[in-house]
């Protein structure tokens, strides 16, 4: 069954999408999801893409011998999940968190299109050097504000460093 829905999803990354703005635009208008935060938050939530292969060849890399030791201790599947799974992935799940908190933040087409009325800072970073009164302007301007967009992720990574790189092999078998 595993291989069954692996397949479908990357059949389904495969494909393309081409034409689909307009009818996602007023879809999102007939649920009320758009403009505001929690519609965009829902249509952007995806399990397809590269985050996906990521998790899963994630969970393929556990060993079962720690499943096999609670099955045994008489863990039962959620137990198994919650209790193995999910804090072996912590840090697999913090870095895509990371990474996609990254891609949103510097996203000024997301913000334009679906929520206007919250205008984000790449959006006013992308209007100011956009705009006919700046066109002269420096570019020491404009990498200001790039810097400044620069500081939020800056500090998520000196937060999170530890956590993101320390977990680069997973132990705990002994053989």
């Amino acid at each position: 069954m595993s291989s069954v829905i692996y397949t479908i999803v990357v059949v389904a990354m495969v494909l393309p999408i081409i034409g689909n703005l307009p009818s996602e635009i007023q879809m999102s208008r007939a649920l009320g999801l758009y403009d505001t935060m929690w519609g965009i938050w829902i249509m952007k939530m995806s399990f397809l893409g590269m985050y996906f292969l990521v998790f899963n060849a994630m969970f393929k890399g556990i060993p079962q011998d720690y499943a096999e030791a609670a099955y045994l201790d008489g863990a039962s599947e959620l137990r198994i999940m919650v209790n193995i799974y999910f804090p072996l992935a912590r840090y697999t799940f913090f870095t895509v968190l990371l990474l996609n908190f990254i891609t949103y933040w510097n996203d000024y087409q997301i913000p334009l299109i679906y929520i206007p009325s919250y205008p984000t800072v790449a959006f006013g970073v992308f209007t100011y050097s956009n705009s006919n009164a700046t066109m002269n302007s420096s570019v020491p301007s404009r990498i200001t504000a790039s810097i400044i967009m620069l500081v939020p992720i800056l500090i998520l990574f000196l937060i999170f460093h530890e956590r993101l790189i320390g977990n680069v092999s997973m132990g705990g078998i002994k053989e």
